[in-house]
């Protein structure tokens, strides 16, 4: 699922703000010799950030997939970049020199990214209390929930399972019948059940619960494709009937 942020746009405005400030200090023929340069050298990383959807904020996304996908945007930026001085004023710099200030900028870029992102992060942790979530029943797909509840993005906090089979696991907070109690005394956020360890009458009590207090209840049906999506279908309330 994809999802964009209110920095996004910020991010493009400083990025295109730190490659005309580089342009204008460490290349100043660009703006002296007419504005079509600057033009180009703003609309090709537009265009570019564009085709490489830069500045598109995925729910899920691995580090790696992240630095492919600034390798891919700055080297066609870089391609346009080194291109446009066969046709503007070729003969004024170095190939050394540009390839310089191009590394310069590429390394603002990166940099920026960094900090945005801790800043983001940051400000999430302090301005959000993070949702305390249980887990009614077990089945092999509780990892792949934990995964979800881990990660920092959803700002989530993990507190156990209940199950009607013992487990040693030091998340197990005891069986099913227990949760009811449980979730009103420990401020309980969210509550996620797997449907194939829950009888219909437990889910319905759930939803009773839910109703009642105010607390989000999301229904984790038996379905292997499930968490393909992030999680992106979530089932609510009367379709359980």
């Amino acid at each position: 699922m994809q999802k964009t942020y209110f920095g996004i746009p910020l991010s493009q405005v400083i990025h295109i703000l730190a490659l005309n400030v580089t342009l204008f200090y460490l290349i100043p023929e660009t703006y002296r010799d007419g504005i079509w340069g600057v033009i180009y050298y703003n609309l090709a990383w537009l265009f570019t950030t564009h085709l490489t959807r830069f500045y598109v904020k995925l729910r899920k996304v691995k580090l790696l997939s992240v630095a492919i996908n600034f390798g891919r945007t700055l080297t066609l930026y870089g391609v346009l970049f080194f291109t446009s001085f066969i046709f503007l004023n070729s003969s004024a710099y170095s190939f050394l020199y540009l390839l310089a200030v191009y590394l310069f900028f590429c390394v603002q870029i990166i940099i920026f990214r960094l900090l945005f992102n801790w800043a983001r992060k940051t400000y999430r942790k302090k301005a959000f209390n993070q949702s305390k979530v249980v887990v009614v029943g077990w089945d092999k797909n509780l990892k792949k929930v934990r995964a979800i509840f881990d990660s920092p993005e959803h700002n989530y906090k993990y507190v156990g399972f209940f199950d009607n089979k013992n487990s040693k696991s030091p998340t197990y907070l005891g069986p099913i019948e227990n949760c009811y109690k449980y979730i009103f005394e420990n401020d309980i956020s969210e509550v996620y059940c797997i449907a194939s360890r829950l009888s219909k009458e437990e889910i319905i009590s759930l939803m009773h619960i839910a109703d009642n207090s105010f607390k989000r209840i999301k229904i984790i049906p038996d379905n292997k494709e499930f968490f393909s999506r992030a999680m992106s279908i979530e089932l609510y309330g009367r379709c359980l009937y």
